[in-house]
Order: C-alpha cells, then structure tokens, then sequence
C-alpha cells in the first residue's frame, strides 16, 4: 500500500511513519520495502484496468460482507 502511495500521490508520509503504524522500526520497514521492490515486483508499479478493477471488486464485496456481518450483531 506504502508503495502504491508513492507512486501515485505526489505527497505522502515519511516511512518512519508507516513503520510505526505497522509495529516494526523504521530499519525493517525500509529493509522490507526494497526486499519486496526487487524480490516480487521487480520495480513494477504500473497495474493495468483488469487488475485494479479485479481487486477494487473484491474490496467492495469484503466491506459490503463486513458491514452486513455488523448488522447481524
């Protein structure tokens, strides 16, 4: 999500921040930052519209499941 935020916004937070957020120190976080850019994406950032559109459904379906899931309580 950090990375998305990088790439796409032009301001966002420091990583000390994130890191924060996430519990762990700021040295984890960038170490698992760079690992995941050059491990898994390979400095791919781009997404093409089946993608983004693939998992904006899926995040729509979960909210919709979880607010449902309130209304039950």
């Amino acid at each position: 999500m950090t990375l998305a935020c990088k790439s796409y916004d032009d301001y966002y937070y420091k990583n000390s921040y994130y890191a924060k957020i996430g519990g762990v120190t700021t040295e984890e976080f960038n170490s698992l930052e760079v690992k995941y850019l050059v491990n898994y994406i390979k400095f791919s950032l781009y997404v093409d519209s089946e993608t983004y559109d693939a998992y904006y459904q899926d995040l729509v379906i979960y909210h919709q499941d979880q607010s449902t899931d309130k209304e039950v309580l």
